[in-house]
């Protein structure tokens, strides 16, 4: 029986990751409770601004510290370059089917689906879980980061730029985007936190420098790094949409981003011959959330045409984008969870499980009546 130091037995019967998977949804449910309270539009602002400009740059620069290349190691980011690419082709034809309509808006969500899409958040909702139950597979899920890490630094603002930069210079009087030096360019850039935890991490790492060679320095940005993942969860929960088009496009999206994730893990295991702890991590890494830091770079995007005289929030879908986030997170929080209590059963069951995301997805879309698709005619009459 349980006795006076036997509290809350059922809870201490969870694992780490199950618990701290519990506890993300947790804290989503403060930040959904604090809504009557913390609904001011700039209050908002500033929370986001803090994760976006403090909390992610310590994040990122931490992350970046243990980046490790060698030839030898190659394959594993190969593996997940490929698997963002399906990602990003397969999300545009998603983004046709929930967003349906051929205006310039509408085209330009259909952009923001695919660049969130098809970005993976696995420090939130990978590494706990293959910690717990495949960590001999950690630095396999160190290595495939690698190419997440390089998608959402290098290729997904310059593709960002290209995509939202051309669609708002098709507006009727948008002002063109005053050139500048390549020196300011460059500072402008580099002043960006964002950025500068990008460069600041690359320059510590081909250093060798850890958070300890920093003394209070890197102890104040473990900090800032720890503060990262409460205050995160608990701004989904202030502000993802739960009203409107928003359930059925982010919920439909979501599911089907994660049964396209399933297909292909399961092909890459039974491609590559995976077993145990290693398939499984690969799975877990597969499945992870889109990422906070896709959002900062669209947000960026989004500032830059704001100060060229476009309305940069609409232009980048910012919204939908915060919200594909939000949505994605318990997803995948559950399937990795299940994965990990599940493993080889798990694997040899996702066809069956990607065939039901799809169905479900299917399902939803009907059952609004495809409610996307009609609020793109009542804006358009």
């Amino acid at each position: 029986g349980a006795g006076p130091g036997r509290p809350a037995a059922c809870m201490l019967s969870l694992g780490p990751a199950e618990q701290k998977a519990c506890s993300f949804f947790v804290l989503i449910l403060v930040g959904y409770v604090l809504r009557p309270k913390l609904n001011d539009k700039k209050m908002l602002a500033g929370v986001r601004g803090l994760v976006l400009n403090g909390l992610l740059p310590a994040v990122i620069f931490g992350g970046l510290l243990s980046v490790k290349l060698s030839v030898n190691a190659l394959s594993f980011p190969l593996l997940n370059a490929a698997h963002i690419a399906v990602h990003l082709l397969v999300g545009s034809l998603v983004g046709r089917l929930v967003l349906p309509g051929a205006s310039l808006e509408r085209v330009n969500a259909r952009s923001t689906l695919a660049f969130l899409s098809s970005s993976f958040a696995p420090g939130l909702s990978a590494f706990v879980f293959i910690k717990e139950f495949a960590p001999s597979g950690m630095a396999m899920g160190a290595l495939m980061d690698l190419a997440s890490k390089a998608y959402l630094l290098i290729a997904c603002p310059a593709l960002m730029r290209r995509a939202f930069g051309d669609a708002a210079a098709k507006k009727k009087g948008a002002k063109p985007v005053p050139p500048g030096s390549l020196f300011a360019t460059l500072w402008r850039e580099l002043c960006e936190p964002l950025n500068f935890g990008i460069v600041a991490g690359l320059a510590a790492s081909a250093l060798g420098l850890k958070h300890a060679d920093l003394g209070p320095v890197g102890g104040a940005i473990q900090l800032l790094e720890a503060a990262q993942t409460p205050v995160l969860f608990v701004l989904i929960g202030l502000t993802v949409s739960l009203e409107g088009d928003a359930p059925v496009v982010c919920g439909a999206a979501t599911l089907l981003r994660s049964a396209l994730s399933m297909a292909c893990a399961y092909g890459a295991v039974q491609f590559l011959q995976l077993e145990g702890e290693t398939a499984l991590a690969l799975v877990i890494m597969f499945q992870s959330a889109c990422s906070v830091v896709c959002f900062a770079q669209l947000e960026k995007v989004a500032n830059t045409l704001t100060a060229a005289g476009r309305d940069g929030e609409v232009v980048c879908a910012l919204p939908l984008a915060l919200d594909l986030v939000g949505y994605s997170f318990p997803l995948a929080i559950a399937l990795n969870a299940s994965a990990g209590l599940l493993r080889e059963r798990y694997i040899e069951l996702m066809p069956s499980c990607a065939l039901a995301l799809v169905a479900a997805a299917g399902a939803l879309t009907l059952a609004a009546g495809g409610s996307g698709g009609k609020e793109e005619k009542a804006k358009a009459s």
